[in-house]
Parts: structure tokens; C-alpha cells; sequence
């Protein structure tokens, strides 16, 4: 049976997540890739034609500039109330939750990408899928990936972040 996006999004409340996953002590490569889909799922709700980070669109993401929440924020006072203003006529989130979306895209841009690219594009790739209801298995054969190495990758990329998150010390939210 084929749950539909509508449906997912409804029963999806953050915090929880489809596996019942409860925030752990500590930092867990399921609750990394778990915060980077519900970054994805923010950013869903934001009037922006941009899909994902440029990691994800592009293959030249360190040419690439984008803004980040602050960015666009702290450009003046009438461009922040112009940027909160699309942004409330669009139902889109709030404040915090694009914080935390921006906290968790960053982390693969951070800490994978010195010699890790490859896992980093591969966890952003299932995540905007996951959250973006897209086929996997036609993201698959475009890219002439395997499934399994996929996977692994996924867990590899996500281990790491969380591995470099508890090494400094940072709160699980």
C-alpha cells in the first residue's frame, strides 16, 4: 500500500519521525539523518523555487553562494520584514525551525566535505527524497548508484557527523 505525501506529512510530527525515534542522550547517526529530513521538510514550506542545498543541485557547490536565514535577515530591517513577510503569506515556518534547518544542512557541507564529498551528497540525496516523497529507486538508476552502497554511505556520512557533533560537545535538539 502507497501512503501518500499528503499523509505523511500529516502524521509526521518532528521530534518523533516515522520510526518512532526519540531523541536520544547522545548524538546517533539516526538522529542526524532524521534532523536533515526534517530540515528538508522545513524547507518545504518555504516559498523558495530552490530545491535543497547547492550540494544536492550542483556539482560545483564551493562556487556556489547561498544565503543562509541569517543572511537574509541581517541585510537590513525592511528586507528582514519583507523575507518574514513572504514567508508567513506562505504558510512557511517559523524562526526556529529555519534555524535548526540551517543547522542541519550545514553539518554535511562541514564535516564531509574534506575528503568525504561523496557521502555528503549521497546523505542530502536520501534525505531531500525522503522528504520530498521522490523515487529513490529513479534516483538510483540516474545516477548509476547501488542500493546497498547507497545505504551504506547513508549510515558511513551520518555516523561521521554525529561521531564530530559528540566530540565537540554539542547538545542534541
Amino acid at each position: 500500500m502507497r501512503i501518500s505525501t499528503l499523509d505523511r506529512d500529516l502524521s509526521y510530527t518532528p521530534g518523533i519521525g516515522t520510526g518512532e525515534l526519540e531523541r536520544p542522550s547522545a548524538w546517533t547517526g539516526e538522529w542526524v539523518k532524521h534532523r536533515i529530513v526534517e530540515a528538508f521538510l522545513v524547507e518545504r514550506r518555504l516559498p523558495s523555487r530552490k530545491i535543497g542545498p547547492a550540494l544536492v543541485r550542483s556539482h560545483w557547490a564551493s562556487m556556489t553562494v547561498v544565503d543562509s536565514f541569517s543572511d537574509k535577515v541581517h541585510q537590513g530591517e525592511l528586507a528582514r520584514e519583507h523575507v518574514w513577510d513572504k514567508w508567513a503569506r506562505a504558510g512557511g515556518a517559523l524562526p526556529y525551525e529555519v534555524s535548526r534547518m540551517d543547522e542541519a544542512l550545514r553539518w554535511p557541507a562541514l564535516v564531509l566535505s574534506n575528503g568525504h564529498a561523496s557521502e555528503a551528497k549521497v546523505l542530502l540525496a536520501f534525505a531531500l527524497c525522503t522528504a520530498y516523497g521522490r523515487s529513490l529507486r529513479a534516483l538510483l538508476a540516474k545516477r548509476g548508484w547501488s542500493r546497498s552502497t547507497f545505504y551504506r554511505a547513508v549510515d558511513r556520512g551520518s555516523a561521521r557527523i554525529a561521531e564530530y557533533l559528540n566530540a565537540r560537545s554539542v547538545a542534541v535538539r
